[in-house]
């Protein structure tokens, strides 16, 4: 596995080193500019887990429902760090080149049609995990978004307007105690809150 240094991993294991930047060169008690990192051949790595998927279509007469179900777990992540091996699996994963791997996530979605109308909706989850730096669980995250459709119908083209919203119920994403990373998990979560937005498109 080809992987990059943890920058954070760094700077905690030797915050004076030569990698690390700051911003007086001659000052290590200055204000840090940057670390520096490298990629580098990472020993192997034995992982497994579970995806599940699953989709059904009601007939309504006039309209139609279909739900869909999507689930990956992961069941291990067996990673060589300094000598021993670890699994990485439902920890944020401070201080090593392995990203935060919570051990799961779904989402769930419900899809409404009928005619030209069409409405959609979709949850998406990620399992708790544990902060390794600080000891302590991350909450949590299941945002909601939803979407009405319109289509037009007209001769030799197509358009259709969407009007909806990222993250219905306005979630702040789970705060991770650690100022590195602007006290959430970008590779997780989003920290914009709610989003309205309005899309068209036209085809011919």
């Amino acid at each position: 596995m080809i992987t990059i240094e943890s920058a954070q991993g760094k700077l905690a294991a030797d915050p004076n080193g030569p990698t690390v930047i700051r911003q007086d060169p001659n000052d290590p008690t200055s204000l840090l500019a940057g670390i520096s990192t490298d990629y580098f051949n990472a020993a192997n790595i034995d992982a497994s887990g579970i995806d599940f998927e699953s989709s059904y279509k009601f007939d309504l007469g006039a309209s139609n429902l279909k739900l869909s179900l999507g689930w990956s777990r992961y069941l291990k992540y067996e990673v060589p760090i300094n000598g021993e091996t670890i699994d990485a699996v439902g920890s944020f994963n401070f201080g090593n080149f392995v990203r935060s791997m919570p051990q799961d996530k779904a989402s769930l979605a419900a899809h409404w049609q009928l005619d030209q109308h069409s409405v959609y909706a979709r949850m998406d989850y990620v399992s708790s995990y544990l902060n390794n730096r600080q000891g302590e669980t991350i909450d949590s995250f299941a945002p909601v978004e939803m979407q009405y459709r319109y289509l037009f119908d007209m001769q030799d083209a197509e358009a259709a307007i969407s009007v909806g919203v990222i993250n219905l119920f306005d979630e702040a994403p789970p705060l991770v105690n650690d100022g590195a990373n602007f006290s959430y998990d970008p590779k997780q979560h989003d920290p914009r809150g709610r989003i309205f937005y309005v899309k068209g498109s036209y085809s011919f």
